[in-house]
């Protein structure tokens, strides 16, 4: 929760300050979506291949019928460590919560920059804000 409001504030900040400017973001988007991707196609290939085993760490058991794509979404171990840093936890939470909140914010500000918002964007990006922060307090 403090990483997520102390990153909004970051943005917020560096916005208003002029430093960043939203639309410059905007104009990088498709590279910085792809490269997300590929980060995360790699991240889970290599989680995948070399399964994280720890005593702590609870590993899920398949049937023999279970296809090996299957085995691949869901995941070899159930609670993968680096030291103490849970690495579902951490992209899901830190990666994919936050970024979703930064894109989301980063839409509004470019809207905000070319003098074309609407209710209903601003409406979307707080209620998508409410669920996000809903997540980061009850999880």
């Amino acid at each position: 929760l403090y990483a997520f409001l102390l990153t909004v504030v970051l943005l917020l900040v560096l916005w208003f300050g002029g430093v960043l400017r939203a639309s410059a973001v905007m104009d990088r988007i498709f590279s910085l979506v792809s490269a997300g991707m590929a980060i995360s196609l790699i991240f889970s290939l290599m989680l995948f291949l070399c399964p994280i085993r720890t005593p702590s760490s609870a590993h899920v058991t398949y049937d023999n019928t279970a296809k090996r794509l299957l085995k691949f979404a869901l995941g070899e171990s159930m609670d993968p460590r680096l030291g103490i840093i849970d690495i579902k936890h951490f992209v899901m939470v830190r990666i994919g919560f936050i970024g979703w909140a930064m894109m989301d914010l980063n839409y509004l500000l470019t809207a905000v920059e070319m003098k074309n918002w609407s209710l209903s964007l601003l409406l979307v990006v707080v209620f998508q804000l409410i669920y996000i922060l809903d997540f980061l307090i009850d999880e």
